[in-house]
């Protein structure tokens, strides 16, 4: 039993781990690297690359971040800044450019959080669902 914990340690079970979710309408593409695991009171860095996949310019797409997800952490910064609660809009999308928000959280509470993440554009949404699992 003693030997097996410095085993799993080494194989990365107790250590911090991103994942990557991605989804796609017609017209978005959506990239959502988060993080899987993370230690209490440590930052990590939430990540939606949004790409224009028309061959037009997108006037305006919305992002839209799970508040009771966020609300699970403390210090959560998001660039840019959001235009409403958790609400970030991106405008002037040319075709094939991809843009980036960035959500910095730290962790607050134990356990497993479920996310769900929305790109609207129009009548167009993507929609992600992921967790991250914060532990001591």
């Amino acid at each position: 039993m003693l030997i097996l914990i410095p085993v799993l340690a080494l194989i990365g079970v107790f250590g911090d781990r991103t994942a990557r979710i991605t989804a796609a309408t017609p017209s978005l593409g959506v990239t959502v690297s988060y993080p899987e695991r993370l230690r209490y009171r440590q930052t990590e860095r939430l990540e939606i690359a949004v790409t224009n996949r028309t061959s037009k310019m997108v006037d305006s797409v919305l992002v839209s971040l799970d508040s009771a997800y966020l609300s699970r952490f403390i210090d959560v910064r998001v660039i840019p800044a959001p235009s409403a609660a958790y609400e970030v809009r991106l405008v002037r999308v040319a075709p094939g450019e991809a843009r980036l928000v960035v959500v910095d959280v730290t962790g607050n509470r134990y356990w497993r959080h479920p996310a769900s993440l929305a790109v609207a554009m129009g009548e167009e949404r993507a929609t992600v669902h992921f967790s991250s699992l914060v532990f001591p």
